[in-house]
C-alpha cells in the first residue's frame, strides 16, 4: 500500500472500506514491530487494520471483527 508505505501480508479492497491484515510470525520481533508501526499508518490514512500478533487468540480476533470474516 504505496499510500501509506506499507506491505501488509493480506489487502482486501472492499465496498466502502480497505482492509489491511497483518500476520505476526515467531521469531522475528522486527517484523512484528516493524507492521505495527505500518498498520498505524494505514489507520491514519483512513484503512481497517486487522492484527493477529504471535500467540493471539484467532477467535477472539476475528470474534471481533465478524463483519470481515462473516462470523455470528
Amino acid at each position: 500500500v504505496p499510500e501509506a508505505g506499507a506491505c501488509p501480508d493480506l489487502v482486501f479492497r472492499l465496498d466502502g472500506a480497505s482492509l489491511a491484515v497483518f500476520v505476526d510470525v515467531p521469531g522475528h520481533p522486527a517484523d512484528a514491530t516493524r507492521d505495527l508501526e505500518a498498520g498505524y499508518r494505514l489507520e491514519d490514512a483512513g484503512w481497517d487494520v486487522v492484527r493477529f500478533p504471535t500467540d493471539a487468540d484467532w477467535d477472539a480476533i476475528t470474534g471481533h471483527q465478524a463483519a470481515y470474516f462473516h462470523l455470528r
